[in-house]
């Protein structure tokens, strides 16, 4: 039996078994403790004039509490190797949940026919004011980048999204310029915020995601074209049964996403 129990190795065998297996594990991580108790009892009813063998037995116990201790008890570079391991594979697990969700998201931009290389659907949760992206798809390989990958949580379409439910923005201006003082002037973006934007989008939908009543994050459907995207995306968007799926997963396993992990990791140090 390994040193550390897992559930799957557990669950299913006997009560007894069971049992015994969890009193083993407990032995060996405070076993040494229990005998040095029991022998400083012990040694305690020496003080009983003419009874001397508390004292024999009690210095025993100790003395065998030490040494159990010791021998059992794991060393401290075996609980930091175990602890990296740990970490290892709570990496890989997250990294297989941001991949299922790609994996919706895709299937998601496939219902709502969003597969023209003008195109792309993003996926953004909210986290201590904004938003950080989680998963996005398009066809066209440069716009699939991430990006900044954090989004102030009050500005653009996506905040407009998270406070109405909804925004549907189109006709935007084609010309590059001409876009950046359009945000400038619209959305409250610093003028260097606006032209650092990879993605010119000239029609933008973005609708709040929410399950259990629970608002969870944002959906963005994008184009370069200024009728790229519109209103039946988001209809299309809102009545795919994938993205109640999506919205479940994000909201009980949002912590654990690697993106928003990261994200706390750098606030906390902030």
């Amino acid at each position: 039996m390994s040193e550390i129990e897992t559930l799957d190795e557990v669950v299913g065998r006997p009560w007894l078994e069971r049992a015994g297996a969890r009193l083993a594990s407990t032995f060996r991580g405070h076993g040494g403790f229990v005998l040095v108790t029991l022998g400083a009892l012990a040694s305690a009813f020496a003080a009983i004039p003419g009874v001397l063998w508390p004292l024999i037995v009690g210095a025993v116990l100790v003395i065998v509490g030490i040494v159990v201790q010791v021998r059992l008890s794991p060393s401290y570079a075996e609980m930091i190797d175990e602890r990296r391991k740990d970490r290892a594979k709570a990496r890989e697990s997250a990294l297989a949940l941001q991949g299922a969700l790609w994996s919706i998201l895709r299937r998601i931009a496939t219902h709502c026919d969003l597969k023209q290389t003008h195109q792309r659907i993003s996926i953004y949760c909210h986290v201590d004011g904004k938003f950080v992206m989680l998963a996005r798809f398009s066809e066209n390989a440069h716009l699939q980048e991430p990006g900044r990958g954090i989004y102030p949580g009050r500005r653009g379409v996506i905040g407009e999204a998270w406070e109405r439910g909804k925004s549907i923005r189109r006709d935007w201006p084609a010309d590059r310029d001409e876009w950046n003082a359009f945000q400038v002037r619209e959305y409250g973006f610093r003028p260097e915020e606006a032209a650092a934007l990879a993605m010119q989008a000239c029609s933008m939908v973005a609708l709040r995601l929410t399950h259990d009543a629970v608002s969870v994050g944002v959906l963005v459907m994008e184009s370069e074209q200024r009728r790229g995207v519109g209103d039946r995306h988001r209809k299309a968007a809102a009545d795919s049964l994938l993205l109640a799926s999506l919205c479940e997963i994000m909201l009980s396993a949002q912590p654990h996403f690697p993106a928003v992990s990261e994200f706390l990791a750098t606030a906390d140090n902030d």
